[in-house]
Formats: structure tokens, C-alpha cells, sequence
């Protein structure tokens, strides 16, 4: 339900300015911290329901507890507002659904590598901290701020969880027939009814890079969720990495071949994408002034580099595919061998 932008005044400090939308679990506003002497942009969340300030809660202790080691929004506020349960965020740019689109629904495989290497970071920290983020896709990757415009962020962490003790190292056991978790159009197999693991985030990943190459993957647009999975399992890497520089390949070879509790090796993996870096090393993203500046065409990728094409390709985004969400509170040590 949108609230009436000067409905509430939260913590006495943020003031609501504008609605920006609606997510499975909150309400979205943009707003102001009022009592500086420079005012702050930010992003206030309002649960839905009692029951939906669980998520809030999970949320905001994941954003605590993985501080600045990684590039993510910063929890600035929790707690109560009336009736209203709140969380205050620090406001980033626009995701890449907003850029992705600006650039014709295709990036340029200099822009893709810049990604690259910037996402493998913030997961390679995200996974040292003992947690996995389930939920790679456009939506939840932000561009940084007037200050910080080339910095890029992983947001989101409603469906995070713990993949192993943080304090005995004891890996979480493997268990399948389990519901669907994150947005099936990027989510790996072991997604579609299994419990997640490192590897997965990487395979996530892999599976959003080539989508920003190509433009589309071989299951988007298809609604059955057995029709998706038949068709992950069915295409081969070969296959769906087929006209793509090697390194793509290569990484979701190496996820592929991990097991379960494994450490993904992520200077192997950084070193894949390094070899795929432009040589220029001014290279800008896409949407940044430099790169929008110059004539709009869309760029077909090989494996010798760009190669620019007059046509433009316009294909469709990733839709019909709902989420399901669970969030984990508590975490139970198990006994045996596993270990992170």
C-alpha cells in the first residue's frame, strides 16, 4: 500500500520524499536524512505485513554482519515507526535493468568483463564472511553514486544464507526436494529444489554475464519451471557458451566441476576474465557519458573481440518468472565431516 509521502517521518531523521516501488516483502521509498547539514539521499523499507519485518530483520543483520568488507548498500536505520516496520538504506544508482535497457538490452563484452571482475570480487568476500547470496540478477546489482559512478554493488540479501558454521567451519549437508530459490531465468540447477552452496552463486553469475552478451538465454520466456530446468540440464556448456570468448566456458566448467562444500579457486576465475579485459585501460561501462556518446548499435560477440553490427537487436528481458523466497534465522550445527 503507498503511504502518503509526508505520512511518516522515520527515527525522527528521514524524511519520505517519493514512492519508488514495490518488492515481495516491502514497500520502497526514496527519501532524505534530515538532520545534517548536507542531506543524504536514501532508501526506506517498509514491511508489508508483521510478518514480512522478518525479512527486514534478516536483511539488515546480513548488511551488519558483512559490514564494509564487500561493495553493498549500508544499513543505516532498523526498528519501528508506529505500525510500521522500517529499514533505512543508503540510496545507489540505478540497477542494471535500468542501464541494460539504455543500452539496447545487450552490453559490450568490455562492459561485461568490468562486471566480471567487480561481482567475483564482492562474492569471493560475501563467501569468506560464511554466506551465499542465492539471488544473482539485474535487478540486484546497482551502479554507485555521483561520487563513486564506476564502483558496482550487490544489493538484496533477502534470501541470503549461511552455508556453513561460522565459528565450527562445518559445512551445511546437501538436501534436495526443497523449494525453488531465487529468480529462475539465473539461478543454477541445484536451484530448482536443492540446497545451494558457493558454487552456485558462480554459475548464477556465469549464466547473467552471457545473458548481458547475448541478449537472451535458451529458457527465458518459458514459464514452466520443469521446462526451465530440462532445459539447463539438456544444453551444454559447449553449447551455450557456443560464438563466446573461452573465458565464459571456462568459468562454468570449473562451478560445474566443484562439489558441494568446495572453494570455488577465485584467482583462477579472475584470471579467466582478466584475459578477456580490454586492453585499453580508460575502458568505461556502456552507459557511463563516453560510451552513450557514440552511435547506437548493438555488438555481436566472437571470440577475437567486438565486432560491431549495423542491426539492432532488441530482445526481450527476462519476465513471467515469479520469485520464492525463504529466509533462514537460525542456523544448526551438524555433525560430521563436512567442512568449508
Amino acid at each position: 500500500m503507498q503511504l502518503p509521502l509526508d505520512a511518516i517521518h522515520i527515527a525522527g531523521c528521514y524524511k519520505i520524499e517519493e514512492y519508488i516501488g514495490s518488492g515481495s516483502y516491502n514497500d520502497v521509498y526514496g527519501g532524505k536524512q534530515t538532520n545534517v547539514r548536507k542531506s543524504i539521499e536514501v532508501v526506506i523499507k517498509i514491511a508489508k505485513s508483521n510478518a514480512d519485518a522478518a525479512t527486514l530483520l534478516h536483511k539488515y543483520q546480513v548488511l551488519q554482519e558483512l559490514g564494509e568488507s564487500c561493495e553493498i548498500p549500508k544499513a543505516l536505520w532498523l526498528g519501528c515507526e508506529g505500525d510500521f516496520h522500517v529499514m533505512v538504506l543508503e540510496r545507489l544508482g540505478p540497477s542494471l535493468v535500468d542501464h541494460f535497457r539504455e543500452c539496447g538490452q545487450r552490453f559490450s563484452l568490455d562492459t561485461v568483463t568490468l562486471l566480471a571482475v567487480q561481482l567475483l570480487s564482492c562474492l569471493q568476500k560475501i563467501h569468506s564472511c560464511h554466506y551465499i547470496h542465492c539471488n544473482i540478477k539485474l535487478a540486484n546489482i546497482l551502479t554507485g553514486t555521483r561520487d563513486s559512478p564506476s564502483t558496482i554493488y550487490l544489493a538484496d540479501f533477502g534470501i541470503t544464507k549461511q552455508y556453513c558454521h561460522p565459528n565450527t567451519h562445518i559445512h551445511i549437508p546437501f538436501r534436495n526436494n526443497i523449494s525453488l530459490t531465487g529468480t529462475p531465468a539465473f539461478s543454477s540447477i541445484n536451484s530448482h529444489g536443492a540446497k545451494l552452496s558457493r558454487h552456485d552463486d558462480i554459475k548464477s553469475l556465469a549464466y547473467l554475464l552471457i545473458y548481458f552478451l547475448q541478449g537472451s538465454l535458451p529458457w527465458l520466456g518459458i514459464n514452466s519451471l520443469d521446462m526451465v530446468l530440462q532445459l539447463k540440464k539438456e544444453i551444454s556448456i559447449h553449447d551455450l557458451c557456443s560464438g563466446l570468448p573461452t573465458g565464459f566456458k571456462l568459468i562454468l566448467e570449473h562451478a560445474h566441476a566443484l562439489m558441494f562444500t568446495q572453494k570455488p579457486n577465485y584467482n583462477l576465475l579472475q584470471s579467466y576474465v582478466h584475459a578477456m579485459l580490454p586492453d585499453d585501460a580508460t575502458a568505461t561501462f556502456d552507459w557511463q557519458p563516453s560510451c552513450l556518446s557514440s552511435p547506437t548499435t548493438s555488438v555481436m560477440v566472437t571470440p577475437e573481440r567486438n565486432v560491431p553490427s549495423c542491426k539492432q537487436i532488441m530482445p526481450a528481458m527476462p519476465v513471467g518468472f515469479a520469485e520464492k523466497k525463504v529466509c533462514i534465522f537460525h542456523f544448526q550445527v551438524f555433525n560430521g565431516p563436512l567442512q568449508c
